[in-house]
């Protein structure tokens, strides 16, 4: 992957979590608290529908082909087009179910009745989800990088224009998520065909039926579908229990929380590869990727939560979405479980647990149980702790993981990653003190320039986080 591609994947991924942060304020004031929550449930099932329609075939198949030189990989492309026939066959099922039964999906997913209108329509914005994801897997497996990263970079570019223009002539979510499920279906094909020019194309590849490699790829979708249910059955314990409006403002704080972990999803796109072309971790360049995790997710995530804590009202008010915080503890518990979860499918990629599927499996299955028992107790007793409940839920996943796997927890021990953004928090803290009793300033003021002093400090203190952007293979 040249620095051209990487650079582009990694800016991508950090404008894809900046402006989901940019959006909760605009959204969330044009279409109002209910219609704001059926948004944020939608974007939230989107890797949920992914799972379904693709049968986790996406993630098998780059997982299997990526490292295969390019005449391999045509002898396999039979089964990358395995993907669109399944992503078809379960979308046609689901429209006919959904017309046999018109209000069975709309309660699973919302918990309420919709009309069946909607709910076509947004059957339609999952199968075209699929079908981008199947154009982007074609391109990874291909090695066509620059096409995966422009891809993405599209993808979000649709999304940013189909939401401007619904809020310009005043649409509804219905048509917004219409346009975008048009719009994502001719980027898809356009890739598609775009890469088989490249690589060359005999449409008989198409009418091959390699189904056996369904069966190959399920433990792989028992994987993933543990890792989707353990990062958001909070979100549907919310809204089974308290209501979509409700939801609504568990994702603002979630999606805050997101902000946190930003360096884990500008990370991935690095460590993946070198995780999975090692199972040591005691190779340097594992050690070194690990290091470098850990350093700038630790150096990010701790500051973002004591800002989240001391000036959520600030940052609400500002936004103008105070009709979304419930509490400042309420949405620091939630944005530090957003962090915890992020840190466990972490671990998950490492080296030595990747291989124990089993055991991760267990482990996904211990969060969920836990999260599922303590959320509900947490909600019915006192609803502002809920972050709590996922905290530990995850905390104990981890500990199993530790316990029987061969992960040492010594492996990945780094005190300074812990301990540096913590006087980097207290400095700031006294110089932003020392600048209120000097000057008259507003607490929204203070809080730029704690942020301010926060990020100098970082990139002072911090060579991984300067030379991000610089990494190279």
């Amino acid at each position: 992957m040249n620095n051209f591609s990487l650079n582009l994947l990694t800016l991508t991924n950090i404008f894809e979590k900046a402006s989901t942060i940019i959006l909760i304020p605009i959204l969330a004031n044009y279409f109002g608290k209910e219609i704001f929550g059926f948004w944020t449930q939608i974007q939230t099932l989107i890797p949920l529908f992914l799972l379904i329609l693709l049968l986790n075939l996406d993630n098998f198949l780059v997982n299997q082909f990526s490292k295969k030189n390019i005449h391999e990989f045509k002898l396999h492309l039979s089964k990358i087009f395995l993907m669109i026939k399944v992503n078809i066959f379960i979308i046609i099922g689901l429209l006919i179910f959904q017309l046999v039964f018109p209000d069975v999906i709309s309660i699973i997913l919302f918990n309420t009745q919709e009309n069946s209108l909607f709910i076509f329509i947004v059957l339609a914005y999952f199968f075209s989800e699929a079908l981008t994801s199947t154009s982007i897997t074609l391109s990874k497996v291909s090695n066509s990088h620059s096409i995966t990263g422009m891809a993405l970079f599209l993808k979000l570019v649709i999304k940013l224009f189909c939401i401007g223009v619904i809020i310009i002539l005043d649409l509804s979510l219905t048509l917004l998520l219409f346009m975008m499920a048009i719009l994502n279906i001719i980027l898809a094909l356009t890739l598609i065909l775009i890469i088989l020019k490249e690589i060359g194309f005999k449409f008989d590849l198409f009418l091959k039926r390699p189904f056996t490699i369904i069966r190959s790829s399920m433990l792989f979708s028992f994987i993933t579908a543990g890792m989707f249910i353990a990062a958001t059955i909070d979100r549907f314990i919310v809204l089974y229990l308290l209501g979509i409006e409700e939801v609504a403002v568990f994702s603002a704080a979630w999606s805050i929380g997101s902000l946190s972990v930003i360096a884990f999803f500008i990370f991935v796109p690095i460590i993946y590869p070198i995780f999975s072309a090692s199972k040591d971790l005691d190779n340097y360049e594992v050690k070194n990727s690990i290091q470098k995790f850990n350093s700038v997710f630790f150096i990010i995530f701790v500051p973002c939560i004591y800002i989240f804590f001391h000036y959520a009202n600030e940052l609400f008010l500002m936004f103008k979405i105070q009709f979304l915080l419930n509490s400042n503890i309420q949405l620091t518990l939630i944005a530090a479980s957003v962090g915890a979860i992020t840190y466990f499918n972490y671990l998950i990629l490492l080296p030595l647990v990747s291989m124990e599927k089993r055991l991760v499996f267990y482990s996904l299955v211990s969060i969920i149980i836990l999260k599922i028992l303590l959320i509900y107790f947490f909600i019915v007793f006192n609803y502002e702790f809920m972050g709590i409940g996922s905290i530990v839920s995850v905390i104990f996943g981890s500990l199993l993981l530790f316990n029987f796997s061969k992960l040492n927890f010594h492996q990945l021990a780094n005190f300074k990653s812990i301990l540096q953004p913590i006087w980097i928090i207290g400095i700031s803290f006294c110089l932003s003190f020392l600048l209120t009793q000097n000057l008259s300033i507003s607490s929204i003021q203070n809080l730029f320039f704690e942020i301010l002093f926060i990020g100098a400090l970082a990139l002072i203190s911090n060579k991984e986080l300067r030379g991000l952007f610089l990494i190279k293979e």
